[in-house]
């Protein structure tokens, strides 16, 4: 799981070196690693948690015997669990963000996942700014 964690959080950057954009490490984490572990991860495990959650409940009321009703209330209680933590841990890694990192476009900038200043682009719509330079032939920058 760990080595799955880091190759998602490598290729989460891959874009900013294939572009070859300049980036501080709380721009790393505010626009790459973070929207990607907010956006598919926690996602996956808040789905997951739901579907043990869901799983117990049909095992509990539509499976005869007391030990699979057992069985179905321990997956209500583990889903439940799972959801509270997801949101408690969650809920606290977001307040921490936020304080470490005072500007936190990932978390209410609308404008969030445009590209910085300096980053190629094409049209003012694709940059922060909405400001898109021609530096050169087909060299264009955002401001």
């Amino acid at each position: 799981m760990i080595r799955y964690t880091l190759i998602a959080i490598f290729l989460a950057g891959m874009p900013s070196v294939a572009f070859a954009q300049e980036m501080s490490f709380a721009e790393l984490v505010t626009e790459r690693i973070i929207p990607f572990i907010d956006g598919y991860i926690i996602q996956l495990l808040y789905a997951l948690a739901f579907i043990f959650f869901l799983y117990g409940m049909v095992k509990f009321f539509f499976t005869g015997g007391e030990a699979n009703r057992q069985k179905g209330k321990q997956f209500v209680v583990w889903g439940l669990l799972g959801l509270v933590v997801l949101f408690m841990v969650w809920g606290l890694v977001k307040v921490l963000l936020t304080t470490l990192f005072p500007r936190g476009d990932w978390n209410q900038n609308p404008r969030a996942g445009l590209l910085p200043p300096g980053s190629r682009c094409q049209n003012p719509s694709q940059c922060r700014s909405g400001v898109c330079t021609i530096r050169g032939i087909n060299t264009s920058t955002c401001e």
